[in-house]
């Protein structure tokens, strides 16, 4: 039967001392914020009235992003989310008092061992399920410090732990040191508390497709289990091809085909064939490919590979399990594969019932900056292709190419002092070249490299002195010296290496460096007094903060439109 199951979807999260995060205030749908200062929650107006439920579709229950360099803690609150919160979900409503028991500082030891957080971490975590809303936090907050329509989740929402609700994670990172989760899943040992561990609490509430969990778990890989992986793209390719097709490569899936050690190279299976044979239930060629974990789909580039597998994982944990699961065209397939790895393995929970919540950790890794920048158009085109039921989507980047898709509220930038923060500019449809002209991305707009070879001709050339030319040489051969060596330049050739610093400011891209530098260096020829330096800005990062500023200008709402205006008369005039 297919049903949605409960309603659960992440409403807010406060973070202090988990891991390297600190301090750290997320609201994913506007409702609410903590006041550290008064220890109380607070109800919060939305900046504007699109920051609300479904704006990005009918199906996106809320899109929120975890944006950051690396380092900034992005995959830490994934981690907290998808799997601290789950046991404490379960403890606080299974044990009496665990919620006033972890209010005592320092915190427990045994109980930081179980939760995996520090003595130090604080956290509150604001959800809904089923309409209502609920906290789970070990703050002593002030005695009218939440609203009276949030709920605590304690012993008294006992009954309500049997609710069937998950959320789906997806990583293409296969191995995160430092990261221990053995004792999360198998454990069913008594602690020394005297409180009996979780066992598979983990798998009950989340369905994990990760690369981490599909590649690297040896329970998925080990000798005599099936190729999961290779299920997942096969179930994907069989049931949405014109997808496939339209979205990815048109001829991509008669290119491939298989590629195992069981195959020789006079008896290669091609996709096509497969689908075909499977689609009119013909005895499977190569049925035992499934069982070698080594065999792969070929040839595919590795962000067209990344994305495939991508759209796979997730239209598995949407219509992929279900599909499987009932459909005749599967009955062989589906024997082989649940006699070795068994149903529950293999589903991860009712094929029925599809996921609430939706975690992807950099799903963008190996994705060229196009399908960076359709990566959000992405997600909601999928969402609302398999998914049958409202979902809440969170993900984490680096990159600010899919940030021109969120509106600004939605994004939630970790700095590396460990504090989330917000853009303060509009981010809904402004240009990339802006957002990484941000600070928060990027320090400067070109390479290191190609920036410090600029800024030392800057310096020489525009230097108060007039440069001599033994001086001008020693710099040049101290960056290029083994080059010119090559070219056969000496250092006191002076035309040849005048012609050489020539020839690379005519290379330099960027048309105001270039030009400001051909300036300076026909000053520098012709021995004539260069300008007066600014002591406090280089001469590159005056022309990138005037860049940058006029950029801003010109994107200012009351410039653009009078911009457009002007353009307009000037049209119709010509007309």
């Amino acid at each position: 039967m297919d049903t949605q199951g409960e309603v659960f979807y992440f409403s807010y999260l406060y973070i202090d001392g988990f891991r390297t995060v600190k301090d750290t205030s997320i609201s994913f749908d506007q409702r609410y914020t903590y006041e550290r200062s008064t220890k109380s929650v607070v109800m919060q107006e939305p900046r504007t009235i699109l920051a609300d439920a479904f704006f990005y579709g009918n199906k996106v229950q809320s899109l929120s992003v975890l944006a950051g360099r690396n380092g900034t803690g992005k995959s830490s609150l994934i981690d907290f989310l998808r799997e601290t919160f789950i046991f404490l979900l379960n403890d606080y409503a299974d044990i009496p008092d665990r919620m006033e028991q972890m209010k005592k500082r320092p915190l427990d030891e045994e109980l930081c061992k179980r939760y995996q957080i520090n003595q130090e971490t604080e956290f509150l975590i604001i959800f809904s399920l089923n309409g209502s809303d609920y906290y789970i936090t070990n703050i002593s907050l002030a005695g009218h410090g939440v609203p009276d329509h949030i709920q605590p989740w304690n012993e008294e929402c006992k009954e309500l732990l049997g609710k069937e609700w998950s959320c789906a994670y997806f990583s293409m990172t296969r191995e995160r040191a430092g990261v221990q989760r053995e004792f999360y899943i198998r454990d069913d040992s008594e602690s020394s508390l005297g409180v009996h561990l979780v066992g598979g609490m983990i798998e009950k509430h989340q369905i994990d497709l990760s690369e981490e969990k599909i590649n690297a778990d040896t329970t998925l890989i080990e000798s005599g289990s099936i190729n999961y992986d290779l299920l997942l793209q096969l179930v994907f390719a069989c049931e949405r091809e014109d997808y496939i097709r339209e979205e990815i490569d048109k001829f991509l899936i008669d290119r491939l085909e298989f590629r195992s050690e069981l195959i020789t190279d006079s008896d290669s299976v091609r996709l096509s064939e497969w689908i075909s044979s499977l689609r009119k239930k013909e005895d499977l060629k190569m049925m035992g490919l499934l069982k070698d974990s080594l065999a792969y789909l070929y040839p595919f580039s590795l962000g067209q590979y990344s994305r495939f597998i991508f759209m796979a994982r997730l239209y598995w944990c949407f219509e992929g399990r279900k599909s499987f699961a009932d459909k005749d065209i599967y009955d062989k397939l589906r024997k082989v594969v649940e006699a070795e790895n068994g149903r529950s393995t293999l589903y991860q929970g009712s094929p029925d019932k599809q996921p609430s919540v939706l975690l992807f950790d950099e799903g963008d890794l190996y994705y060229h900056p196009e399908w960076q920048r359709s990566y959000v158009s992405d997600i909601i085109g999928m969402v609302r292709e398999f998914s049958r039921y409202p979902v809440q989507v969170i993900f984490t980047t680096n990159s600010p190419f899919m940030l021109s898709d969120l509106l600004r509220e939605d994004i939630h930038v970790l700095m590396a002092d460990n504090q989330e923060t917000g853009f303060d500019s509009l981010t809904f449809g402004q240009n990339i070249h802006m957002l990484l002209a941000n600070p928060f991305f990027m320090k400067k707009t070109i390479g290191e490299f190609s920036y410090d070879v600029i800024n030392e001709l800057f310096n020489v050339l525009k230097d108060t002195k007039e440069p001599q030319d033994g001086e001008f040489s020693r710099i040049i051969f101290e960056r290029f010296g083994r080059y010119l060596d090559n070219k056969g330049i000496e250092r006191d050739n002076t035309a040849k290496i005048n012609d050489f610093v020539r020839q690379l400011i005519e290379n330099v891209g960027e048309s105001v460096y270039r030009k400001q530098l051909l300036y300076y260096f026909d000053k520098y020829k012709n021995r004539q007094k260069a300008l007066k330096p600014d002591h406090q800005l280089s001469e590159t990062d005056i022309i990138t903060s005037l860049r940058t500023l006029v950029d801003r200008k010109i994107m200012e709402t009351d410039d653009a439109e009078a911009l457009i205006e002007k353009l307009r008369r000037n049209a119709d005039d010509k007309d």
